[in-house]
């Protein structure tokens, strides 16, 4: 996504703000008397995965839920490997987690 913090919710008074420097206690910016915590954006180097099958476009079905795709859109790099590779993915395939080619 490109952008460098994100606000979260719910740990404005809490004491992980002292446990952690990556969040930041500021003022909202459309409301500035209200004080909102930010979180550094995650920008890890590598994210492997290992996926069901993937077609010959790049295009990764894994067969479970989960956030890959978000940790593949905030990697530099994205390597994956599975257990088959097919000529396209089917429709069903596509309806469950999957990871578009042009992030791998």
């Amino acid at each position: 996504m490109g952008i460098p913090y994100l606000p979260v919710l719910g740990l404005a008074g809490t004491d992980l703000l002292r446990r952690r420097d990556d969040m930041k206690l500021l003022p909202d910016p459309f409301q500035p008397e209200r004080q909102t915590v930010v979180v550094q954006a995650m920008r890890p180097d590598v994210a492997l995965f290992h996926g069901l099958r993937a077609d010959r476009a790049g295009n990764v079905f894994f067969g479970y839920e989960s956030d890959n795709t978000l940790l593949a859109e905030a990697s530099r790099t994205v390597i994956v490997t599975v257990e088959k590779v097919v000529e396209a993915l089917t429709p069903e395939e596509r309806g469950g987690t999957f990871l578009p080619g042009i992030l791998v």
